[in-house]
């Protein structure tokens, strides 16, 4: 999420903002050492997200910032030093070093959802296919924000790959409205002058009911 352009929001502040526009978010806790990240972590459960907490890197993924599927504590402390690398890497002193350790969460489809302000259109909501390989796909769909439900509701629509999520050929339904409102609120940012650019990558589709 980027405020003013010139001000990128560390993930925890992005989660605080989209959960205040209504969007579900993971539940998380941000430790500050080893041994919060170990407390966290029990209380939590496993398995378990942990990623580097900085608005000073903004593509975990990309620079090792990032450990999935964390199953037990020998595995937790052993990411807890890969990450701490990440931040030595960046010059980033201990004091400013901060973990964000969030359940892992299973779905039955990743959506990406996002938001921007177009140079010429202006403010624009997208959806589409989610994870590592969104871009390579490029199957989404977008709109001038802000958009209604109905609107939201076409949008997933058109996007490909979420027809999987419609009970096609017996697979598992998704709640179709859950998502819609969630870009129905992502489209509110329209609203918000001081937001340039939004994304969430990757939004968990939950079975309904679930």
């Amino acid at each position: 999420l980027k405020k003013n352009i010139s001000k990128n929001l560390s993930e925890e502040e992005s989660l605080e903002i989209f959960r205040e526009i209504g969007i579900e978010i993971v539940d998380y806790k941000v430790s500050f050492n080893e041994k919060q990240a170990i407390e966290y972590s029990l209380q939590i459960g496993f398995p378990l997200a942990m990623k580097v907490l900085s608005n000073q890197i903004l593509h975990k993924t990309e620079t090792g910032g990032v450990e999935l599927n964390i199953k037990n504590l020998e595995e937790l402390k052993s990411s807890f030093k890969k990450l701490s690398d990440v931040f030595k890497k960046f010059k980033i002193n201990i004091e400013n070093q901060k973990f964000l350790i969030q359940k892992m969460e299973k779905g039955i489809s990743e959506l990406i959802l996002g938001y921007r302000v177009d140079e010429l259109v202006g403010p624009i909501v997208v959806i589409g296919s989610g994870g590592i390989l969104s871009e390579i796909y490029n199957d989404k769909s977008l709109r001038l924000a802000p958009v209604d439900i109905t609107e939201a509701k076409k949008m997933i629509m058109e996007v490909k790959s979420l027809v999987t999520i419609t009970g096609y050929r017996g697979l598992p339904k998704a709640d179709i409205n859950i998502i819609a409102h969630a870009i129905v609120n992502m489209s509110k940012f329209a609203f918000i002058k001081e937001i340039k650019e939004a994304e969430i990558n990757p939004v968990i589709v939950k079975k309904e009911n679930e």
